[in-house]
């Protein structure tokens, strides 16, 4: 799984009160949708129901329209979309110009999107505009950043003091002069492995107290807490291929024509099968679980491995072809069965067990 930016939606303005965002184009259910409000004023906005917000929303803007005295507010909130479109009116009191889109990304953890987030208004005025670093739990996280001006300027140079320095895409750039003026631009980036980002930070097109907000969004796992199940696997070189859960692996069949491990229920605590193996060059098979292992078969026309290796249950292997060197072991404190082994040169079957 990987992250992808899907689309943003289309600019909306008002010159005060509420603000009902429009949902992007080509999105679908399970995409997280990011929404960011760049406004001038403290009036804060109360969010749509569904919605949550990453770090706290940034209200402390005036409306002056003197770029030197000017001050920004922004917000940034999201919400795994379901399977018809999340309400979308932002409301708030009064207050001045607002300026919002939306932008979706498909990949997201739907069960636990946020991780963490952290937001910013200029103490100073400034064209670098940051926020405090975050220290993100996972790797492959989504960086997010709204980048709210307190002028109808421009903004650029999304980056990160750490990590992601670079690979920061500019999703929107948009301003418009309305009211006392404002900004918004959206950024995001893939963080590499968990940790600390450093400073965040953007450029801003002139000196004024702009906000920066960053959410760090967790991308979806590859194997979940029930079963897994892995159709086919074809490769023609190296790979690994793990499968870790709660309950039972599954995969039907590998074929490879390059060396290569499938690593099945590396935890787990129920059964793990794989039903086949076909491999032209060297490959490793191992089956590590607390419940019963099966291999259904394994075909192979150079050097392998196949280990099968618990303490609580049985194991079995139906078959075993190979055409050179071959290693089969198996050791376990319960039954252990081979229905088969043929080789047409040096090979090593042992097999070891208490019963």
């Amino acid at each position: 799984m990987a992250w992808s930016f899907v689309n943003v939606s289309s600019a909306v303005v008002v010159t005060s009160g509420n603000i009902t965002l429009t949902e992007p184009a080509n999105v679908a259910q399970g995409d997280l949708l990011v929404a960011c409000i760049a406004y001038r004023s403290n009036a804060a906005f109360t969010l749509p129901s569904g919605w949550s917000l990453v770090a706290p929303q940034q209200s402390s803007g005036n409306t002056s329209t003197t770029t030197s005295t000017s001050i920004g507010s922004g917000l940034m909130a999201y919400i795994v979309r379901g399977s018809s479109a999340p309400a979308l009116a932002f409301t708030r009191t009064n207050g001045d110009v607002a300026l919002g889109r939306i932008a979706a990304f498909r990949g997201v953890n739907q069960s636990s999107p946020y991780d963490t987030g952290s937001a910013n208004t200029l103490a100073v005025n400034g064209t670098a505009v940051t926020t405090t670093g975050i220290t993100t739990a996972q790797g492959a996280e989504l960086l997010v950043m709204a980048e709210c001006g307190a002028d109808n300027t421009t903004a650029s140079a999304a980056t990160a003091a750490s990590d992601p320095t670079s690979g920061w895409s500019e999703h929107i750039d948009t301003n418009t002069s309305s009211g006392a003026d404002t900004m918004l631009a959206i950024s995001s980036a893939t963080k590499g492995a968990a940790g600390a980002t450093g400073t965040l930070q953007y450029t801003a097109g002139n000196s004024s107290r702009h906000v920066c907000i960053v959410g760090a969004f967790n991308l979806a796992p590859v194997a979940g807490a029930s079963a897994s199940t892995l159709g086919t696997f074809t490769q023609s070189g190296s790979s690994n291929v793990p499968i870790a859960a709660a309950s039972a692996q599954a995969v039907s069949t590998v074929t490879q024509t390059a060396s290569g491990a499938l690593v099945s229920g590396v935890s787990g605590s129920a059964s793990q099968t794989l039903a086949a193996v076909s491999n032209a060059a060297q490959a490793t098979v191992p089956l590590y679980g607390a419940g019963v292992g099966a291999l259904g078969a394994f075909g192979q026309s150079a050097t392998a491995a196949v280990r099968i290796s618990s303490t609580s249950a049985s194991h079995a292997l139906a078959a075993f072809v190979q055409s050179g060197t071959g290693t089969l072991p198996a050791a376990c404190i319960a039954a252990q069965a081979l229905g088969s082994f043929w080789q047409s040169t040096s090979g090593r079957l042992p097999i070891n067990g208490v019963a």
